[in-house]
This record gives C-alpha cells, structure tokens and sequence, in this order.
C-alpha cells in the first residue's frame, strides 16, 4: 500500500513538529507517484502548504538524487523534513546534511522506504517504511500462476508499516 507508506512516513514527520519536508522520488513510477499522493494526503490533512520545489523528481539513483537535493539546498530553500523513496535515497540524503554541517534528526529529519537491513546501521539509523517483501513474492508468482492458467486476478495490496530510528527523532 504505497498510498499509506507515502501518508504514514508524512504524519510521522509532521508529528515531530516538520513542515518543509522534501520527497524525493520519480513520480513516473507508479510505487512512486502512490507515494507521492499518500505524501501530498498527509500535508494537506495537517493544513500544511504544498510547496512544489520540495517534490525533486528524482529516479532510483544515487547521483541524481544528491545532485537535485544538493541544488534545493544551494537555492536556500528551507527543509526541515525528508521522505525518500527509497531508502537509499535517503541515506544520500542524510550524507548531503551532514556534508553541509547539518544534523540528522535534530536539523532536519530523515524517513527511507523500504527497511532494507542496512537501514538498521546507517548513523544515525533510519526510519524507514517496511514493506512485506517476502510476502510480496509470494502474491506474485500466485499471481503468475494464475495468469499462465488464464484465471482472473484481483488487485492485491499488502500492508505497509513505519519502522521508527533515530533518523526522525
């Protein structure tokens, strides 16, 4: 439920009192833009102003996503949050803060998607949105299956939690 991932991660930020929050993620993507609308849910459920230089369409790349993030901040656009669409992503992020003498959480906090191990031992570690990737696997070779024997499929949607680290806190 990438909808719920997207408002979750928002909330959880907003809850800590952020409200210039960046996304970072290509809205292309289906996954992506569902992220974005649970994202854009959370904002607006809280009255908080969207601001469209915050939402940096960025693909799963590393180099393209701190060299937009990088650009936001020489602009001086004010960010206090981050909502990464991957957890890598996010984790480049949080070097581009800390290169730039800014702390995480304290100065601006940090929410990955999808709770990759790796997560757990980043520094600070990061708060992510876990998905149910075992389970995931399993729906989709059901979902194979049932394609190869020509059966009708019904839309599936797995749940999604936040995995609250100190990234955020």
């Amino acid at each position: 439920d990438n909808v719920l991932g997207g408002r979750l991660a928002t909330e959880h930020l907003l809850e800590q009192g952020r409200r210039r929050i960046v996304f970072l993620g290509d809205p292309q993507l289906p996954e992506v833009a569902h992220r974005l609308k649970g994202y854009r849910q959370a904002l607006r459920a809280r009255k908080v102003p969207e601001a469209a230089e915050l939402e940096l369409a960025v693909p799963f790349d590393v180099s393209s996503a701190r060299a937009a993030f990088e650009a936001l901040l020489d602009s001086g656009a004010a960010v206090d949050g981050v909502l990464g669409c991957s957890d890598l992503l996010a984790i480049t992020a949080m070097q581009v803060l800390r290169e730039r003498g800014l702390r995480v959480p304290q100065d601006v906090a940090v929410v990955g998607y999808d709770d990759m191990p790796l997560a757990a031992y980043c520094d600070p570690p990061l708060t992510s949105i876990r998905q149910p990737v075992g389970q995931a696997g399993i729906e989709l070779v059901d979902a194979l299956l049932a394609v190869l024997q020509q059966q009708p499929l019904a839309p599936r949607t797995l749940p999604v939690s936040l995995v609250e680290r100190r990234s955020s806190r």
